[in-house]
């Protein structure tokens, strides 16, 4: 399992590579839209700017389908359990999202009611499985969310994976980004398009992140079980000839014993 999963994470870390570079150019795109209010979708305003009052949070919780992958879901899950109760706390309205089979127990065991909706964390290679979970959240979004955050584990290097938060919507401000498009927009419909992009995108790419994170745990996590299998053979392996080295010492000196009594 640990050669299986350095296999997956090799081709899981190509793959974030790759949708780093998409999911870079999609947010400099976004941020060269102009700001305009006039003739803007809810959605378009929602995401460049947000509302004065945001009292409706949507967190989306990435974790895994499979376990054996050491602390990899607690750590994301005790994360967005800590930043959720602050919200809570706060007065905000929060609503939960789960992806992956790992996470949903444990967040409908804690908040019942405000987890609304589960589903499968698709394989990142899956596009259209990933599509169709795209849609899905994008019609929870409109639904009337103030903000929307995702939860999920960030791929730092094969040994670390630290538990991060993205927010969504409203878009982070980029550094260094013209507030103003330098181009002319073609068609009214672009800047929905764009929109529309920006939350795949970054859903893809929290996707990837967490997949490339499961890997690399996984990978650890199987590693150290085989280090103490081994372990454990050897002392189970010492303490079996011990006890055998005793019973074969107690059969010599019983016979011993009888020779010179005789």
């Amino acid at each position: 399992m640990q050669m299986v999963a350095a296999s997956k994470l090799r081709r899981s870390k190509e793959a974030l590579e790759d949708g780093t570079i998409y999911h870079d150019l999609i947010n400099q795109t976004l941020h060269k839209l102009p700001r305009s209010l006039d003739n803007q979708s809810k959605l378009e305003k929602l995401v460049i700017h947000g509302n004065d009052i945001s009292s409706k949070v949507l967190a989306i919780i990435i974790t895994s389908e499979r376990g054996l992958c050491g602390g990899f879901n607690a750590s994301v899950l005790r994360y967005a359990r800590s930043e959720i109760d602050q919200m809570k706390a706060d007065g905000l309205d929060v609503k939960i999202v789960t992806i992956g089979k790992k996470g949903s127990p444990f967040m409908t065991q804690r908040y019942g009611a405000d987890v609304i909706a589960h589903f499968t964390n698709p394989s990142t290679s899956d596009l259209k499985a990933v599509a169709d979970l795209d849609k899905e959240i994008k019609a929870l979004i409109e639904t009337g969310f103030d903000s929307c955050k995702v939860y999920f584990s960030h791929f730092k290097n094969a040994m670390t994976q630290v538990p991060q938060v993205k927010m969504v919507i409203p878009a982070e401000p980029e550094k260094d980004t013209e507030p103003e498009s330098l181009y002319e927009l073609e068609g009214e419909g672009l800047s929905d398009m764009v929109i529309d992009m920006y939350i795949s995108a970054e859903i893809y790419y929290a996707l990837l992140e967490s997949r490339a994170s499961e890997e690399a745990a996984r990978m650890v996590a199987m590693d150290s079980a085989t280090k103490n299998a081994g372990d454990m053979i050897e002392r189970l392996t010492l303490s079996m000839n011990r006890s055998r080295q005793a019973s074969i010492t107690k059969e010599l000196i019983e016979i011993i014993s009888g020779a010179e009594a005789v």
